[in-house]
């Protein structure tokens, strides 16, 4: 008797597994011709996703009711149980899709609660009758043909799994792919410098042990021994797309544009990459960042670009479309995953790009090579330490009472890029090239945790999120040891390399060469937001932030660093000080209006679901 119960299960679970199946498929077809993206390894992830769920729920709800129809002995059963449980996966699925890409205006026409109940009952049971009179019709076409429809069903489903997959896994390997990209490099007598440019993410300054912090990061403390320590290094954004635009185009913000969330690079615009490139330099970039995907244009002028992805819950194509139920997926999946890689599961941590990254360095058998490196680290989520799995909570740690522990966690990410630039700086000693190396050690911006009763960066233009480290390690040792307190800026980094290296530097840039007798006066910063923007202008001891709504100003604050270093006492109202706070207002809308006129146009982009998943992840995207 449990043997039939036992069938009885496993038969409604299978049903449920091709309601999955069924709902997948016409999901992935409505979003395939939303987003014009017909591809069959799509196809083949969403419908295997989707059976896995549909298996899931079936296996539920199945047992329960099965086992209950069982204890309390009813007799009789549910007629054609299989083709209910077929049905009622299969709509559960399927519903949201429908709801929103298919029959929005049904539910768009405003209504009180019980007219929406009733359309949505509505659509319920008419997805439930076709699924139900969709798995009947082919029982009986799979009977006709003298099969057991559980043994079409499976024929059907390999079908339409295997060869997506097939696509998925026989595709080529990111390795096979870097292989290529350096057996298709010119070869050159002419001796080069290898040239690696490391960026940390969110890094403040001040919490690192060479600026005079009290934290153990020995491997960065020894980069500054040996290279120059840059006391007053800006960048020209307090978050990472328009910041890392601005170290790849020597641009500022209002003359590159890639201002906001949906902007790219402009082709026509000259990248540090390409210029490198034609200097004589195999280009490569690692990054973990979503915001300089290839789809921003920031592969421009690389040999090797890559987006070195977070662990894979289950194989999914990365630029596939995420469907409507994938959320549940996901959060089914991350429980069968050890905590101790919650991490990996977001972005991959220092020391598992350097270990990548040292990977991709063995294929090379020269040392010509422009590399480009992005650790997501220190950036949010802040894992504590000793580490566990365990995050800071967005929604409940961050609050002053709780400083404390947040800034720890904060650390903890600091000491942990410190271990994986050890990891590369010591394989580099290991294979002579270290000493030859220039190396660029610094930061896309800095992280606030309430020094302005704020968290987090891209909001304000304080110094906590615009002043970062910058180190760089010249060949043979060159100027180690020194410290300079010149302003410099993200803008100065490229021409610097390229003048230093003696490569055409074009004429579009506009940094400065910060080994030379070059200085910059004043530093314009700019964050945009949806409907405001923050701009800031700042010289060694002043500065002043000016807030618009659209184009109208909405306020301003003057602050005398040389006393207020930390921003904290707000001098534009004070009659001492109010007509400086004008003139340095009018002196930034000189500097707006000099940058824009020699402005280009961004490219403008779509993001992609994945993009946008993992953006979520670190705290972008609501």
């Amino acid at each position: 008797m449990f043997g039939n119960l036992v069938k009885n299960i496993v038969l409604s679970s299978f049903a449920g597994l091709l309601g999955g199946v069924a709902a997948g498929l016409v999901e992935c077809i409505i979003r395939a011709s939303n987003l014009n993206h017909f591809e069959i390894d799509f196809f083949s992830a969403g419908i295997f996703v989707y059976s896995v769920l549909g298996l899931l729920l079936a296996v539920l709800y199945s047992t329960v009711i099965l086992s209950g129809m069982k204890l309390f002995r009813m007799k009789g059963g549910i007629k054609y149980i299989e083709a209910v449980f077929f049905a009622a996966s299969g709509t559960y699925l399927v519903y949201p899709a429908i709801k929103a890409d298919i029959i929005p205006g049904f539910f768009a026409a405003e209504s009180g609660p019980v007219v929406f109940v009733l359309k949505m009952s509505l659509l319920i049971f008419a997805l439930l009758l076709i699924l139900y009179a969709l798995f009947r019709i082919s029982a009986r076409l799979s009977a006709k043909i003298g099969l057991r429809w559980w043994i079409s069903g499976l024929i059907i489903y390999a079908l339409m799994v295997i060869p997506g997959y097939t696509v998925y896994y026989g595709g080529e390997s990111k390795m096979a792919s870097f292989e290529d990209a350096v057996d298709s490099q010119e070869s050159t007598d002419k001796k080069l410098p290898p040239v690696i440019f490391i960026i940390a993410d969110a890094l403040r300054a001040d919490r690192l042990s060479c600026y005079g912090y009290n934290i153990d990061t020995p491997n960065i403390q020894a980069l500054a021994d040996d290279g120059v320590k840059f006391e007053l290094a800006l960048a020209n954004c307090s978050w990472t797309r328009p910041s890392i635009a601005s170290f790849m185009t020597s641009l500022n913000p209002l003359q590159h544009n890639v201002r906001t969330g949906n902007q790219s690079i402009n082709m026509e615009l000259t990248t540090f990459a390409e210029v490198m490139n034609s200097g004589g330099y195999f280009t490569m970039g690692v990054h973990n960042n979503p915001h300089i995907r290839e789809m921003m244009n920031f592969d421009q002028g690389f040999d090797y670009y890559e987006y070195y992805e977070p662990m894979k819950l289950y194989p999914y194509p990365s630029d596939a479309p995420i469907l409507k139920r994938q959320l549940l997926m996901n959060k089914i999946m991350k429980r069968f995953h050890s905590k101790s890689q919650a991490v990996f599961l977001v972005y991959q941590d220092a020391s598992a790009t350097s270990r990548h990254i040292i990977n991709l360095l063995d294929q090379m058998s020269y040392t010509n090579y422009f590399l480009f490196i992005h650790y997501m680290d220190p950036h949010a989520p802040y894992y504590t330490a000793p580490y566990t799995g365990d995050a800071i909570d967005f929604d409940t740690d961050l609050t002053v009472e709780n400083l404390d522990v947040v800034n720890g966690a904060y650390d903890a990410e600091i000491k942990r890029v410190d271990r994986g630039l050890g990891m590369l700086l010591e394989y580099l000693k290991s294979k002579g090239q270290y000493g030859q190396s220039l190396i660029i050690f610094t930061s896309d911006h800095g992280e606030e945790f309430y020094d302005h009763q704020g968290w987090g960066h891209g909001k304000t233009q304080y110094d906590e999120v615009l002043k970062i480290p910058l180190i760089i390690k010249f060949p043979n040792n060159s100027y180690e040891g020194l410290a300079d307190t010149s302003l410099v800026e993200s803008v100065d980094i490229a021409p610097t390399v390229t003048r230093y290296l003696d490569v055409p530097t074009p004429d579009s840039w506009t940094g400065k060469n910060i080994i030379s007798n070059e200085e910059t006066e004043w530093s314009l910063g700019e964050t945009k937001g949806a409907f405001k923007k923050v701009l800031s202008l700042r010289s060694y001891d002043e500065k002043i932030h000016a807030s618009y709504k659209g184009d109208h100003l909405t306020g301003i604050q003057y602050y005398n660093l040389a006393v207020d270093p930390k921003e904290q006492n707000d001098l534009a109202e004070n009659p001492k000080y109010r007509d400086r706070a004008k003139e340095l207002l009018k002196l930034m809308e000189e500097y707006v209006n000099r940058y824009t006129d020699k402005s280009y146009e961004s490219g403008e982009i779509n993001l992609d679901d994945e993009t946008k998943e993992r953006l979520k992840a670190l705290g972008y995207l609501e």
